[in-house]
């Protein structure tokens, strides 16, 4: 195949990233897939603190949790309403 100017081949295709103006590291498709977490279909609670006791700012970007079945969600709202009524958050990460 004979190529214009401008094309490039598939094969000289690379990912990258651009770490400062017009600095470029290549990142391997292999290294992508090691760096992926598990999905998790819990969510660990790390700490409770009191609703008052993080800044606002934390705030700014909400998230939603969904139960996936009855029973996530007979769990969910228990400890949904405890923590509404003890004006308290719980904190945890999921992937």
């Amino acid at each position: 195949m004979r190529l214009s100017v401008g094309e490039v081949e598939r094969a000289d295709i690379v990912k990258g990233f651009e770490y400062a103006k017009n600095k470029y590291i290549e990142i391997d498709p292999e290294e992508l897939k090691a760096l992926r977490l598990p999905t998790a279909t819990t969510m660990p609670i790390k700490q409770f603190v009191t609703a008052d006791e993080l800044p606002r700012e934390l705030f700014d970007r909400p998230y939603f949790v969904v139960p996936k079945d009855e029973v996530q969600a007979k769990a969910l709202s228990i400890m949904r309403k405890a923590l509404m009524q003890t004006n308290t958050l719980g904190i945890g990460e999921i992937a």
